[in-house]
């Protein structure tokens, strides 16, 4: 992580268009950012967070992010606090011996209210800069933990560095080359009597790539009722980890809706669960569907618009083949399909479970 812009121009300059001027100064932020955090992570408590922003930049970029800063400062796991949402300590591994869930001690509406206050003052729910909001888990954290002092690897650091790479003024290389993927382990069992590789797990929500509209609902109870041909379906919820709309899906045979008793700081440990035992996931693309790649489920993401960042799947396939390591067999990840083409569904649906896609 030690690039440099190439020129030494300040936004403005003469003979500098306006523009990537302003891209220049961005981009000596972000590098700022990423040395405070080095520095930040090289003694006493770290905290890795808050993050409270979408799941799809936590799985894909944050971990794999902090796992590498993390790695060549030489930060031990008993260093580090992480903090997140939805009870996701098994998605940061062996990063941290602690854990703090925001929702341990705030409700899902302030949590809700974040995102909503991100939206109004940033223009998006990117964690750009350290908000109220974070000043004062940090605060929680610190007194929790008992430890004043402790330094902060705030979300913001990972958003600025690769924000010219989302809006493709860098390469997709430059985030391969300096983060550190890793599968995630699940926490263990399945919970409401599951069967390993028996259900199919369903995530769908509407989203910009999938907007709510009447062909699309029709389209989606359509998806599912292929999908119980092939086995039971589990449904996933949201709560108020989730900033997405859930349609309603009752009333389709063998579809499971989750548990009303799932609690907040654990919702998204338990639709790991799901997932992990789940023969495929079929989700919304985006988001969660990033999951199943990560823990080796084959998994199917569907769009009607594609208006989404390919820059994301190019990164995911770097993943990929990082996952794969030196060759070792793992099975497929994720294919990203129209809905409106749902033969595929059948085809993919009735491969045996474990079985890569198009094997």
């Amino acid at each position: 992580m030690t690039d440099r812009p190439k020129t030494p121009f300040k936004s403005g300059s003469e003979g500098i268009p306006r523009r990537l001027g302003r891209e220049i100064k961005v981009h000596t932020q972000a590098l700022r950012a990423v040395r405070r955090a080095r520095r930040a992570a090289r003694g006493g408590t770290v905290i890795v967070g808050p993050w409270s922003s979408e799941v799809g930049f936590e799985i894909l970029y944050w971990i794999p992010f902090v796992r590498r800063l993390l790695r060549e400062a030489g930060v031990t796991p008993d260093q580090v606090v992480v903090v997140s949402r939805g009870g996701v300590s098994s998605w940061y591994g062996g990063l941290s011996t602690r854990y703090v869930d925001l929702l341990d001690w705030l409700s899902e509406e302030e949590l809700q209210e974040e995102r909503r206050h991100r939206i109004r003052v940033g223009g998006g729910e990117k964690q750009l800069s350290l908000t109220p909001f974070d000043r004062r888990a940090i605060a929680h954290v610190r007194e929790r933990e008992g430890a004043a002092d402790a330094r902060v690897l705030h979300p913001s650091a990972m958003y600025r560095r690769y924000r010219a790479v989302w809006m493709r003024r860098r390469s997709p290389a430059v985030v391969v080359r300096e983060v550190d993927f890793e599968p995630i382990t699940p926490p263990p069992g399945l919970p409401g009597g599951l069967v390993h590789g028996e259900h199919i797990a369903v995530k769908a929500y509407f989203s910009s790539s999938f907007p709510d509209t009447p062909q699309n609902r029709s389209a989606l109870r359509a998806l599912l009722e292929r999908l119980t041909r092939h086995g039971p379906v589990v449904l996933l919820g949201g709560g108020g980890v989730d900033e997405h709309e859930h349609p309603e899906l009752s009333g389709i045979g063998l579809v499971a809706q989750p548990p009303e008793a799932w609690v907040p700081n654990a919702n998204l440990a338990e639709q790991t669960r799901i997932v992990s035992g789940a023969r495929m996931l079929v989700a919304t693309y985006g988001g969660l569907s990033y999951l199943g790649p990560f823990m080796g489920v084959p998994t199917c993401a569907f769009y009607s618009d594609d208006v989404f960042n390919t820059v994301h799947m190019d990164v995911l396939r770097a993943a990929e083949r990082g996952l794969a390591g030196d060759g070792a067999s793992r099975r497929s990840a994720l294919l990203a399909f129209d809905i409106q083409h749902l033969d595929l569904i059948d085809r993919l649906a009735a491969e045996p479970a474990g079985a890569p896609f198009g094997a």
